[in-house]
């Protein structure tokens, strides 16, 4: 019999992706960054602001992006004269790979 998972453990760092096609999320990742009008780091991720003109692909990617990597990460967007895509984790190990994929320095 295995032990429960201990509740302060963070979610393991998983993607559900393929080599090929993480490299290709990856590009589009860097993409989105460059897009951003504003980027802030958050102690548990980052916070990006977009031109609404980019919304419905930024949301497009993001919930790709939670449906492989839901397991760690959350990503929440909302609406209002821009775009804000706020990315999470309970995992410090994942604040880096977060970061770099919303374009934000520490």
């Amino acid at each position: 019999m295995s032990a429960m998972p201990d509740a302060s453990t963070p979610p393991p760092i998983v993607c559900t992706l393929t080599t090929k096609d993480r490299s290709a999320r990856s590009v589009e990742w860097t993409d989105v960054a460059s897009l951003a009008l504003t980027g802030e780091p958050l102690p548990n991720g980052a916070r990006s602001t977009f031109g609404l003109n980019d919304a419905d692909a930024i949301e497009d990617l993001a919930e790709r992006e939670r449906s492989c990597c839901g397991s760690w990460l959350r990503i929440e967007t909302a609406r209002t004269d821009v775009l804000t895509m706020t990315v999470t984790t309970d995992n410090a190990d994942g604040l880096e790979l977060i970061r770099s994929m919303a374009g934000v320095s520490p």
